[in-house]
Formats: structure tokens, C-alpha cells, sequence
């Protein structure tokens, strides 16, 4: 088979060097959207037109992973060839989805969201892609490394994401930390030609990487058609302009999210966007899992497992007019059994454990069995909208109804501070209980920062994948004031004040709030105790009664 010369394709001279650099072990530090993903995907394509290989490339996730096997197939298709793509399941029972494309001469590429276990799944040469966002990224490494003593190679892009995890070792390693291009004063004036380039060197380092670095600047110089000044007007926040287009690796101390930890909760399966009649057909008060259609009579044999409550969903409402934005958000909390839960490694809900206090053993068996996730299904922002059409958008929501009846929206919490307080007041007087209005204090906003990320450490979240809640979490600091006290805040900028932050944060304690009543109910309908101990329990402070 012969293989089409990379002379056909216009290459930068950055993706050049990429494409054609064969060492074993390869590093590229880089800005976003510079191409280096299409540079990527085009080698692969190259090497296994070549000679017959695997490759593999692991996404922090299965939008990226899909996006990327989407440039692959683009290679293919400008090249005049056929190769077949198909989609499977990786592991039986999971959601983890492998996306691959054979070509005629027994190539294979694979394309999966990163985790520790598909790291170990495959042998092959392997392309890390945005590697400083991926969960797991230590173990992911430490499994993957072995593989260039078979002769593979193993090859890392990212652009930088604090001063902390793996990505940034191994940039420290190669020679790529606080490096500053000679370029950015220039790249309006003298045009430098491709003799001025000096190579990027590397620090002696056990692991002999073979280091890539392209800044946004260098990128325009060398050819990329992108208008820079635009560009640096549209990105008001100073600490992202850094990261994410000058290759720099920005101390993230003060944030109160760490990057590992929000990389963890981003996923795939999360949303901003699900239609409304979509949520409304909701199931009702209780799914059947393993209950039978009639709980009056108990049949012999073994007892059946408890039944579990449907999904329920909580709104969360920040309030902004003129600076900030108004953002709503709606979760849905979904319970389920804890091996349910457990199995879907692809989003990285794995490995938490429960607590008790002071339970007998059957309250503790059945913490064992159900736990509860949110999953973000509607984020709405609305810039410089008017209070009119804030709060019909809030009524059309609080008003949606499920399909046997009931209240889509079981409880909703708005932010009634300041120019709030109108909306709160309104939604409270018409939907009575079901709102609860939240006058932000530095005491609230601490309850809110942590609640959530508690909820975060344990698993128990999961986050749509779009860079405007990336940059709202991540803008969310910790300081604390020279009395000893702590105040959360973040920068007020053109993309916010940290609004997503605080809209998830208000579903969150929406969500914090389940009558004992309907746990009651559940035993009743599965033939159990009429009362649930769960209804008299003294709870643990440290849960909701919702998490039980």
C-alpha cells in the first residue's frame, strides 16, 4: 500500500516537526486550537499506512475521544481510502464506548476515553491527548510506560493546567516549564523565516523526552491564520490567557478546586442542553428495580432488593443583571445501586466509600445498596437578560410537570441577594415551599463551596465538559481574610463571576433536603417494615437524608 507524501498536506511547521519526530517517547506543551490534534491524528494515519500497527489514543473523554477519531477519518477520506469504523463496548456491562477504524492492511486506531484500566487493555503505540485534564493521570502513566520496552512509542500533548499533576512532571522533566517565546513582541513586525527558529532544548532527565513547544504566539508566526489581538480581547481572564495560549503552568494554590479533582467530575454524560419535554417524561415515584408489582403480599424465597426512588431534579438559580450573568441549573439526581454506580469507570465514579455514625446494621446494609449522583441536565446562562424574561424562563421550568402529574422541579434554591431578591420573592409567593430563597453571606457561601465539593470528592457529581464551567470552578479562590475567616470569590470578568460555580452550588443545597416520609413509602411498597428505621433515625450531619 502506498503511502500518500506529507508534501500534499499543508503542514505548519510545528505540526511538521510533530508528524515526522519518531522517537520513542515524545512531549508537546501547546496552546489550544493551534492544530495539534490534527497533526496527531494525521501521523497515525501515516504510520499505520506505512506498516501494519496499532495505535491508540486516550481522551479525557468520550466527546473528545470521538472528536478526535472524527479528524482520523477526515485523514482517511483525503487520502482516497476506505477503512472501516465501527463502535463497541470496551468492557461488558459499562459504558466506556471504543471507537476504532481498521485499515486494509490490519492497522487498527483506537479511540477511548482515559482511565487506568484502558490504559492496560491495549498494546500499542499510544498518544495521550490533553493529558494535564485527565483523571487518574499517575496510575494512567504508570500503566501505559512499559509499553515502549515493546517497542512502541508513547507520545503526550497537553496544554498546561497548574503547577501539579503528571503532565506538569513530565513537562518539568523535559525542559518545558517557564519557557517564554522570543516571539511575541515580533509577531505583528519583522517576519522571521524558518532559519530563526531555535529549537526547544531539554534538561538532562532520567527519561530522555523528545520535547515539543508551541505557544499561540509562535504558532501565528510561523504560519497559523488567526487574528491574535481579537483573540487576546475576547479572554479577560489573565490566568487562562496564560495557561491555555502562552504554554505557561499557572500556580492554582489558591483555587478551591484542584484541577485533578474537576477534572474528575467533568463528563460526557452530563449536559447543558437536554429539551425540556424530554425531562418531563421522567418516570414516577419509584422505578421497579428489583421490586415486584405488588408489595401487599411477600412471596417465599429470598427478599428482594429495596426499591429504589426515581430520579428526582433540583434547580439551582444565581441571579445577575448588568455585570454577571443569570445561570440556571438543573440536576438530576438519580439513585441507584452502588455497583451501578461503580460500573461506570468511564466517568470516573469509582472508589468512594460511605461513612456511618451511629446506624444499626440495617440502615447501614441499606447506605450500602443506594447512594445518589447528580448529573447536570439543563445549564442555561442568560446575559443582560431582562427580570421579566428571567422569570418566565424560571415559571417555565418550576411549572413542567412529569408524567404522572407531578412537579418536575421537586425543589429549587435562588440566589436573593440584592437585585435577586424581586425574582425570589415572586417564584416564592407562587410556588410556595418548593422555593427556597438564599441571601448570599460569607457563612452561606462557605456551606455551599463545601457542600459541593464534598459531594465532589466522593464521586457523587458529574459536570457537563464545556470551558465556561471549567473556567467558572476553577476561578472559585479560598482566601482567607487577616481575621482567620474564609471567603470564596472569584475574579468578576466578561465570562462571569464564577456564575456556573454558584448555580450548581444552589441545586446542590436544593438537593439537600428529602422528607423521611417517601423512605417509608419505599419499604411499604416492597413488602417490608411498614416504617422504615430510616424515618426515625438520628442522621449523621455530615449526609442529607437524601443520600440514604
Amino acid at each position: 500500500m502506498r503511502t500518500p507524501p506529507l508534501q500534499a498536506v499543508h503542514l505548519l511547521p510545528y505540526q511538521r516537526r510533530w508528524i515526522e519526530d519518531n522517537s520513542p517517547l515524545k512531549l508537546a506543551v501547546k496552546a489550544r486550537q493551534i492544530g495539534y490534534s490534527f497533526a496527531a491524528t494525521l501521523r497515525a494515519v501515516v504510520r499505520c499506512l506505512e506498516r501494519r500497527t496499532t495505535w491508540i489514543f486516550l481522551s479525557k473523554g468520550e466527546r473528545q475521544s470521538r472528536l478526535l477519531m472524527e479528524k482520523v477519518q477526515e485523514h482517511i477520506r483525503s487520502c482516497g481510502l476506505v477503512a472501516q469504523a465501527c463502535e463497541s463496548t470496551f468492557f461488558e456491562g459499562t459504558l466506556i464506548k471504543q471507537l476504532e477504524t481498521r485499515f486494509p492492511n490490519g492497522s487498527v486506531i483506537y479511540g477511548l476515553p482515559a482511565n487506568p484500566d484502558t490504559a492496560r487493555g491495549y498494546s500499542g503505540n499510544v498518544t495521550l491527548d490533553e493529558f494535564a485534564f485527565h483523571a487518574d493521570a499517575d496510575k494512567i502513566y504508570a500503566a501505559l510506560y512499559p509499553t515502549i520496552t515493546r517497542g512502541y512509542g508513547l507520545e503526550v500533548i497537553s496544554t498546561p493546567n497548574g503547577t501539579q499533576g503528571k503532565f506538569y512532571e513530565l513537562a518539568k522533566a523535559a525542559g518545558l516549564v517557564d519557557k517564554v517565546t522570543g516571539y511575541r513582541e515580533q509577531v505583528t513586525g519583522k517576519n522571521l523565516g524558518l532559519h530563526d527558529l531555535r529549537p526547544v532544548t531539554c534538561n538532562l532527565s532520567p527519561v530522555p523526552w523528545s520535547p515539543h513547544w508551541c505557544d499561540i504566539y509562535d504558532a501565528v508566526r510561523q504560519g497559523l491564520k488567526i487574528d491574535l489581538k481579537l483573540l487576546r480581547a475576547g479572554c479577560e481572564d489573565e490566568s487562562a490567557w496564560q495557561q491555555e495560549f502562552c504554554c505557561q503552568f499557572v500556580s492554582t494554590a489558591e483555587n478551591f478546586f484542584p484541577p485533578d479533582l474537576l477534572a474528575a467530575c467533568l463528563s460526557a454524560e452530563a449536559s447543558t442542553d437536554t429539551p425540556l419535554l424530554l425531562l418531563a417524561s421522567a418516570p414516577g415515584a419509584f422505578s421497579g428495580l428489583g421490586t415486584r408489582d405488588s408489595g401487599l403480599a411477600k412471596e417465599e424465597g429470598p427478599s428482594p432488593e429495596p426499591r429504589v426512588p426515581s430520579p428526582e431534579f433540583f434547580l439551582g438559580i444565581d441571579i445577575g443583571r448588568h455585570h454577571d450573568r443569570t445561570v440556571f441549573w438543573l440536576d438530576e439526581v438519580q439513585p441507584a445501586k452502588l455497583e451501578d454506580r461503580n460500573s461506570k469507570i468511564a466517568h470516573g465514579v469509582t472508589n468512594f466509600e460511605f461513612r456511618f455514625s451511629s446506624f444499626d446494621s440495617s440502615i447501614a446494609n441499606h447506605k450500602s445498596q443506594i447512594t445518589n449522583l447528580s448529573v447536570a441536565r439543563l445549564v442555561r446562562t442568560l446575559a443582560k437578560m431582562p427580570f421579566a424574561e428571567q422569570l418566565a424562563f424560571a415559571r417555565e421550568l418550576l411549572s413542567l410537570l412529569r408524567e404522572d402529574g407531578r412537579p418536575l422541579v421537586r425543589r429549587a434554591c435562588i440566589d436573593a441577594t440584592g437585585m435577586g431578591a424581586p425574582l425570589a420573592e415572586a417564584l416564592t409567593r407562587e410556588f410556595g415551599h418548593r422555593v427556597e430563597p438564599v441571601v448570599f453571606t460569607a457563612a452561606v457561601k462557605e456551606d455551599l463551596a463545601f457542600r459541593t465539593k464534598r459531594r465532589m470528592e466522593a464521586r457523587l457529581t458529574l459536570l457537563p465538559d464545556t470551558r465556561e464551567i471549567r473556567r467558572a470552578f476553577s476561578a472559585v479562590k479560598k482566601i482567607v481574610t487577616p481575621s482567620g475567616n474564609l471567603r470564596f470569590d472569584a475574579e468578576r470578568t466578561e465570562a462571569g463571576h464564577a456564575d456556573e460555580f454558584w448555580a450548581k452550588a444552589l441545586a446542590d443545597l436544593a438537593a439537600d433536603f428529602q422528607p423521611a416520609a417517601s423512605y417509608a413509602d419505599a419499604f411499604l411498597a416492597d413488602g417490608a417494615p411498614l416504617i422504615s428505621p430510616l424515618a426515625f433515625a438520628e442522621v449523621d450531619t455530615r449526609f442529607s437524608i437524601w443520600d440514604f
